[in-house]
């Protein structure tokens, strides 16, 4: 969890609302979930099931997944490095 430059709490959530995980933000005053982004799956060149996050000076997040990815031909994937951009000012 951190606390990101627009005030909130970002978290990778492992799972996430469809089994792959999420990258959500939360209300640091009462916890309200305010934000979900869900570009995770066994076939999303991104991976599946976020394990962390931090943010960069530009504003983006990067972070890392257990599984899955984009792979050459005839090997898997074990997960990859990611960046995403939500809109976050920069630092």
């Amino acid at each position: 969890m951190i606390l990101a430059s627009d005030g909130n709490f970002w978290v990778a959530d492992y799972n996430g609302s469809d089994g792959y995980g999420d990258i959500i933000s939360l209300s640091p005053t009462d916890g309200t979930l305010l934000q979900t982004f869900t570009p995770f799956g066994a076939s999303a060149a991104v991976g599946a099931y976020p394990a962390e996050v931090i943010q960069a000076s530009d504003g983006l997040l990067w972070g890392s997944t257990y599984q899955y990815g984009n792979a050459s031909k005839g090997h898997f994937a074990d997960g990859t490095v990611f960046n995403l951009n939500v809109g976050l000012p920069p630092r």
